[in-house]
């Protein structure tokens, strides 16, 4: 079962302003509104994994784990990243999509965040949308966490090729696990529980204040 976490935001970024959806895109294609999503479920699992399709690792290593693996360690979620990948240079991974572009408009950013499931402490999570905000974070994300959907209001001025750049900090070869990012416009979203909204973007999230189960 997912969890719904309360973030606690320092406000500052004013080029990314609040919105106040409490909806989420839980996904399917066929949502008129979705500008970009991967799931991860059609590449091969990998560990380390070389990244192809909509993703490049540009520093350190990642893995493709989950279904058809030994490492499915959040079951029911097909594949997922885990972004501290098996390597020897100890280095946690940095993974950053394609372009897509965005017309003028609002927008949400989610994706699927878990934490490393094998009693390994807190990881950190890094965020960036190239030309929209600079990296936020360092964000803990707790070991047992299950996977939880945040998601990022956001508007573009101005049309604009941006890219989702997501880094784990540390080097043990095990990190937070990644899943089902995307991009959709604010006005066609499929409404899901169980989902975190960010109602403003800073240069830092201060930490998870606290966790429960939805009920």
């Amino acid at each position: 079962m997912k969890k719904l976490l309360t973030i606690s935001i320092v406000f500052c970024m004013l080029t990314v302003f609040a919105g106040s959806s409490e909806a989420v895109f839980h996904t399917g294609t066929s949502n008129p509104g979705l500008i970009f999503f991967d799931d991860f479920n059609n590449y091969a699992a990998g560990i380390p994994w070389i990244a192809v399709g909509n993703w490049t690792v540009t520093k350190g290593s990642v893995d493709m784990i989950g279904e058809g693996t030994i490492w499915d360690l959040q079951p029911g979620n097909g594949r997922y990243v885990d972004m501290d990948g098996t390597s020897t240079s100890s280095l946690a991974g940095r993974i950053e999509s394609v372009d897509i572009h965005l017309d003028p408009g609002d927008y949400i950013l989610f994706f699927d965040v878990a934490g490393n499931q094998r009693n390994c402490g807190i990881d950190e999570l890094i965020l960036e949308l190239s030309g929209i905000f600079p990296a936020i974070g360092p964000t803990p994300i707790p070991d047992d966490l299950d996977f939880t959907t945040l998601t990022i209001p956001f508007t573009v001025a101005s049309a604009l090729n941006t890219s989702i750049i997501f880094e784990c900090t540390g080097g043990d070869n095990v990190g937070w696990l990644l899943d089902n990012v995307g991009i959709a416009t604010a006005d066609n979203v499929i409404p899901a529980p169980g989902a975190v909204v960010l109602g403003s973007i800073g240069i830092g999230i201060v930490g998870w204040l606290r966790r429960r189960r939805v009920v």
